[in-house]
């Protein structure tokens, strides 16, 4: 859980903006950033969903990367989502639903004996602990055995490979979930985060909509810099590589990654090359110096990320200095969206409502 202290700002002598630019902000944030990022989740949702029926007809080695690689991309779809975990994301649970860690291999190997077909609606009854991406990862990957074991176990095992293609066919539900309650053509609840302060059942005030984003940029934030980063370096200099979320696919600096660019989505208000009024635009305009900060953040973490000759399971043991230098600059962006973008727009921090999933 992280527990973010309650902290009312707006000092240091800085002037409230006034709603207009926040308004638009939030217009222009569902339409051209959060909507399509929900797109190209279900998008990749779909994709792998395509991969596992592939595989679970035909378990053979290109299948098994086919799968491999259509679960890479939904996770990255996903992570770029999580700076969007408010609104719906909240009232369906998604995260506990799509990414739960830890999983329990013992309950899924349990779970396949114990039946021979699986479908999006079985899953959907199960544990959090048994389904989800990372599930998912646990019956594609094998850091020990290798892809010859994961093939072995596949072609042994029909209800194995159709708990997979289930457990894919799940994901995807749970994706259309989102992109639906976002949608214009659906759920749209776009025009609710739109309409903060005037109408909006969710948000009576703009800065309770303002706040909501803000809270979670940094919940993302700072799950990048201690648990993504820190964690795994160990607290007596003994690395913890099983605290890597994702260490059975090697993912995890992947998560890091992606984790950051969905921050900079929504701190920019930009998404695959479209643009709108902005976080950056605003905080530009009320305090040059804090967008410097946190544009500057973003770029250097991405510039210690590449500076990462090896997977981050394997940084954490030899480039130790090069994983520490990464969650350094985490730890500054952190920090920068935390004390000086909250004082300039006047923010209210609170529990995330994500705690405890």
């Amino acid at each position: 859980m992280t527990l973010l202290a309650v902290c009312a700002c707006g000092g240091g002598g800085t002037p409230a903006p006034h709603a207009g630019p926040r308004r638009l902000m939030l217009r222009d944030l569902g339409v051209t950033v959060i909507v399509p990022t929900y797109e190209a989740l279900t998008q990749a949702a779909d994709a792998q969903v395509e991969a596992l029926r592939t595989l679970e007809a035909q378990p053979d080695a290109t299948g098994l990367v086919a799968a491999q690689n259509a679960w890479r991309r939904a996770r990255a779809a996903w992570k770029r989502s999580e700076v969007f975990a408010f609104g719906p994301a909240a009232a369906l649970r998604s995260a506990a639903k799509i990414d739960w860690s830890p999983i329990r291999g013992d309950r899924i190997e349990s779970a396949i004996a114990g039946s021979a077909t699986f479908d999006a609606a079985a899953i959907e009854d199960l544990g959090a602990n048994v389904k989800g991406l990372l599930a998912l990862e646990y019956l594609l990957f094998d850091p020990t055995g290798g892809d010859a074991a994961v093939l072995s176990r596949l072609r042994a095992s029909p209800a194995r490979r159709a708990y997979a293609r289930a457990l894919g066919e799940n994901l995807r539900h749970q994706s259309a979930l989102l992109r639906d309650a976002w949608s214009p053509a659906a759920g749209n609840f776009a025009a609710e985060l739109a309409a903060a302060g005037q109408g909006s059942q969710s948000y009576p005030t703009v800065k309770s909509a303002v706040d909501a984003l803000v809270n979670q940029l940094i919940f993302v934030s700072d799950d990048v810099a201690q648990r993504q980063l820190q964690a795994p370096l160990g607290a007596n200099g003994t690395p913890r590589p099983d605290l890597i979320v994702a260490a059975r696919s090697r993912s995890g600096l992947a998560d890091v990654l992606d984790d950051v660019t969905g921050i900079q989505n929504a701190y920019f208000g930009s998404y695959d090359g479209s643009s709108g009024a902005s976080l950056h635009g605003i905080i530009e305009s009320l305090s040059p110096r804090t967008d410097t900060a946190i544009r500057l953040s973003l770029r250097r973490v991405f510039d210690a990320a590449a500076d990462l000759a090896v997977p981050l399971e394997e940084a954490i043991v030899d480039e130790r200095a090069a994983v520490a230098r990464a969650q350094q600059r985490a730890a500054d962006l952190m920090r920068h969206l935390e004390i000086d973008m909250t004082s300039v727009l006047g923010s209210t921090l609170r529990f995330n409502p994500s705690d405890g999933d």
